[in-house]
């Protein structure tokens, strides 16, 4: 599901009104409803891409209760370098796997020798590259004592899960957003305001300057032999442009969106600059 189609202007109203008006103040549920609300977003495109993102979270939970356990640091950088290993394993095979097996064909045929090369068709699961990252600063704040691995399993797959980073971010690191979801969130007039805001700045900026410089820059590029320098500038400029509205616009809507349900960007983090050997985030 991505944030400009008609399926979310359903969804983001209908998921709002059962978090404020049916779980107020029941953090538990609106935890659980949070989860569940975070895997139908993820698994609208192909539900089957649920069980890799369940899987990779379940791993990171366990790996994080394992690396606060061990009071030994051998055993401690052992899980935490299973923990690297695995989710940087799982990154780099989705990512790179067919484009290694075309690679090694196309170098063999440099030697004279031509084999049938046959790609494995990985598809590349949305957002593995965030979740992936967020995996990995969540077992390395664990490691270094800046936050404490989390007992309870709805916050975790919540926190390597939260549908409105899970697809391109912005990176939100878990030791800023667990210490919220841990948290009662409350209603507050303010901060909803200014998340609509922001998400209807974000669909402005992506909708009408990305989305309408797209075409001028593909035009541009697409047949860019003859064409004069000052052109080509142009279709530079458009591009350029359009990169950047397309990221900023799909930041703010996904900064929007987090703030219309109580969450902020920067709790965490300020209170663990202003708290002796940054340790403040801990389980409530």
């Amino acid at each position: 599901m991505l944030f400009t189609k008609f399926e979310f202007a359903v969804f983001l109203p209908v998921v709002f009104l059962i978090y404020w008006l049916v779980l107020k103040e029941r953090l538990k549920a609106q935890n659980m409803f949070l989860l569940f609300a975070s895997y139908v977003f993820y698994g609208w495109w192909d539900f089957k891409l649920l069980l890799l993102l369940f899987s990779a979270s379940l791993f990171n939970f366990v790996v994080g209760l394992k690396l606060e356990e061990q009071a030994g640091k051998r055993r401690k950088k052992i899980w935490l370098y299973t923990g690297v290993i695995v989710n940087l394993g799982l990154l780099g095979f989705f990512k790179y796997c067919n484009f290694f097996i075309e690679g090694f064909v196309d170098l063999i045929s440099l030697f004279g020798y031509h084999i049938q090369g046959s790609t494995l068709n990985v598809i590349l699961p949305l957002g593995i590259s965030f979740y992936t990252f967020l995996s990995l600063s969540y077992l390395l704040d664990i490691n270094k004592g800046n936050l404490s691995a989390d007992k309870n399993i709805v916050n975790v797959l919540l926190s390597l899960g939260f549908f409105p980073i899970i697809l391109a971010g912005p990176i939100q690191r878990p030791a800023t957003l667990l210490p919220q979801i841990r948290s009662m969130r409350r209603f507050e007039y303010a901060q909803v305001t200014d998340g609509l805001r922001q998400i209807l700045w974000g669909l402005f900026v992506k909708i009408a300057v990305a989305d309408n410089l797209a075409p001028f820059a593909d035009e541009i590029f697409s047949d860019f032999s003859g064409k004069p320098g000052s052109t080509l500038l142009a279709g530079a400029l458009f591009y350029s442009i359009q990169i950047y509205a397309d990221f900023s616009g799909y930041s703010h809507i996904a900064i929007g969106t987090a703030r219309i349900l109580g969450f902020t960007r920067a709790a965490c983090a300020t209170t663990m600059l202003n708290s002796p050997g940054g340790r403040s985030c801990t389980n409530a």
